[in-house]
C-alpha cells in the first residue's frame, strides 16, 4: 500500500509537475510572447517615438508652410488685387480703344466721315448742285471754268464733275486712282505771279475697301522745274501716309496753323510730259487727319521754298482723291460735296455767310475786275450795291451769290474759262471770230480774247 501510495503519490507529482511545466512553459511561452510583443511595443514605441519627432517636423514644417502659403496668398492676392486695377485700366483702355474704333469706322463706312472738321459753313454741305458731267474713262475737261481730270491705270472707274466745283469719285478694282477738280493754268505763270492761292474742300467716304495707299488733298504739277505735289489733309487708307513717300524727308513743320511732315521725291514715271519722264515731287502730309477745311495752297509753297523745294510756272492746283492698291484693286467712293479752289480772299468766297453791309456805292458801268472771273463769280449788273472790299474787288450780291461790283481793273464780261487759260477778256463790242464750249473768241493785239459765253 505504502509503495502503491508512493507510486501513485508520484505519480500525481509526476502528472501535476507535467501539468505545471506545461503550464510554466506556456506562461513562460505567454511570457515571451508578451516580451516579443513587448519588445515589438518597444519597437512601435521607439517608431512612434520617430514618428512623433517626424510629426514634430513635420507639424513645423506644416507651420513654416502654412506660413509660407499664407505670405504667398497674400502677396498673390495683393498682386491679383493690383492685377484687377491693372485689368480696370486694361478695361478702360480696350473700352477707349474700342470706342475710337468704332468711330474710326464710322468714318470709313456708311458715308460717314473720318478726322476731325473744322468750324467752316461750308462743312455742313451734303449735297452737289448745278449741272454735271460724268466720265468714265481717263478724261482732262472742264465745266463752267472749273478744270477737272479724271485717271486711272486699271479698274471700272468713273467720276462726276459740277459746275459748282464739287465732285464724287467712284473705282473699283483700281490699282491707282486719281480724281480732281480746282483750276487749271497755262504753264506760263509762277503762283507769285497767279496769286495766293486757298482750297476748301468737304469729304466724305463710302465704301471704302482694299486701300493701301491715298491721298486726298490738294494736287499738281508745275513745269520748269517738272514738280508733282501734295498737300494731304486725309486718306482712304486706315494708314496715314509714311516716309516711303519721300527719299529725303524734311522734318515737322507748322503750316496754316496745324503740322506737316514735308518729304521730296525723285521719280521717274508717267507725268504731264510723257510716260517716262523724270521729275520731283513734293509732299506736306497733315498729322491728323481732317474731313472738312481750309487749306492755305501758297503757305505750303512758301515754306517748301524755305527748304530749297522751288515749283515752276504753274499748271494746275486741284481738290484731288486718290486711292491706291497693292493687291487686286481699291474698291469705294470719295464723295466731295463741296470743293473750290480760289485766288484771293476766302471771306468772299463763304457765300453761306452773310456779308457786313457798308455804305452803299453804286457801280454805273457793270464792269469788274478780271480776278472776279477768275474765280469763278461774274460781274455784278450796273448799278450794283458794294457790299464788302477786298484787294482783289468791290463785291455785290446778286440772287444770293456773289458778284464783282467794281474795283481793281475793270474788264469786260467773259467765262472763267479764258482766264484760266491765261487770255484776258476782249473789250466792249469785240467781233467773234471762233466758238468752243469755253467761249467766243475774238481777237486783240495780235491774241486771243474772250468775247463771249461761248457754246
Amino acid at each position: 500500500m505504502k509503495y502503491s501510495t508512493v507510486i501513485y503519490t508520484l505519480t500525481f507529482v509526476a502528472a501535476a509537475s507535467a501539468q505545471w511545466g506545461n503550464q510554466g512553459w506556456n506562461m513562460g511561452n505567454q511570457g515571451n510572447q508578451g516580451w516579443n510583443m513587448g519588445n515589438q511595443g518597444i519597437q512601435g514605441w521607439n517608431m512612434g517615438n520617430q514618428g512623433n519627432q517626424g510629426w514634430n517636423m513635420g507639424n513645423q514644417g506644416w507651420n513654416q508652410g502654412n506660413q509660407d502659403w499664407n505670405q504667398g496668398w497674400n502677396q498673390g492676392n495683393q498682386g491679383w488685387n493690383m492685377g484687377n486695377q491693372g485689368n480696370q485700366g486694361w478695361n478702360q483702355g480696350n473700352q477707349d480703344w474700342n470706342q475710337g474704333n468704332q468711330n474710326w469706322n464710322q468714318g470709313n463706312q456708311g458715308g460717314g466721315s473720318s478726322g476731325a472738321s473744322d468750324d467752316y459753313d461750308f462743312c455742313s454741305s451734303t449735297g452737289h448742285s448745278g449741272e454735271s458731267v460724268k466720265v468714265t474713262s481717263n478724261e482732262v475737261g472742264s465745266i463752267n471754268g472749273i478744270g477737272y481730270e479724271l485717271w486711272a491705270d486699271s479698274g471700272n472707274n468713273s467720276a462726276t464733275f459740277y459746275d459748282d466745283g464739287s465732285f464724287s469719285c467712284s473705282f473699283s478694282s483700281a490699282k491707282d486712282y486719281l480724281c480732281r477738280s480746282g483750276l487749271s493754268f497755262d504753264s506760263t505763270q509762277t503762283h507769285e505771279e497767279i496769286g495766293h492761292m486757298y482750297a476748301d474742300f468737304k469729304l466724305v467716304k463710302q465704301n471704302i475697301q482694299n486701300v493701301d495707299y491715298s491721298y486726298i488733298g490738294i494736287y499738281g504739277w508745275s513745269r520748269d522745274p517738272l514738280v508733282e505735289f501734295y498737300v494731304v489733309d486725309n486718306w482712304l487708307s486706315q494708314w496715314r501716309p509714311g516716309d516711303w513717300v519721300g527719299n529725303k524727308k524734311h522734318g515737322d513743320f507748322t503750316i496754316d496753323g496745324a503740322k506737316y511732315t514735308v518729304f521730296e521725291n525723285t521719280r521717274t514715271g508717267p507725268s504731264i510730259d510723257g510716260d517716262n519722264t523724270t521729275f520731283k515731287q513734293f509732299f506736306s502730309i497733315r498729322q491728323d487727319a481732317r474731313s472738312c477745311g481750309r487749306i492755305d495752297i501758297t503757305a505750303h509753297f512758301e515754306q517748301w521754298e524755305k527748304l530749297g523745294m522751288k515749283l515752276g510756272k504753274m499748271h494746275e492746283a486741284k481738290v484731288l482723291g486718290e486711292a491706291g492698291s497693292t493687291g487686286g484693286g481699291t474698291t469705294g467712293t470719295a464723295d466731295f460735296p463741296y470743293a473750290k479752289v480760289y485766288v484771293g480772299s476766302p471771306d468772299a468766297q463763304n457765300t453761306n455767310k452773310e456779308p457786313e453791309v457798308e455804305v452803299p456805292v453804286k457801280n454805273p458801268t457793270g464792269s469788274c475786275p478780271a480776278a472776279v472771273l477768275a474765280q469763278g463769280y461774274k460781274c455784278c449788273s450796273a448799278g450794283c450795291e458794294v457790299v464788302y472790299t477786298d484787294q482783289d474787288a468791290d463785291w455785290g450780291v446778286e440772287n444770293g451769290d456773289w458778284c464783282g461790283c467794281g474795283g481793281g481793273e475793270p474788264v469786260e464780261s467773259c467765262p472763267a474759262a479764258v482766264l484760266a487759260q491765261g487770255y484776258k477778256c476782249c473789250s466792249a463790242g469785240c467781233v467773234i471770230v471762233y466758238t468752243d464750249q469755253d467761249a467766243d473768241w475774238g481777237m486783240e493785239n495780235g491774241d486771243w480774247c474772250g468775247c463771249g459765253n461761248g457754246k
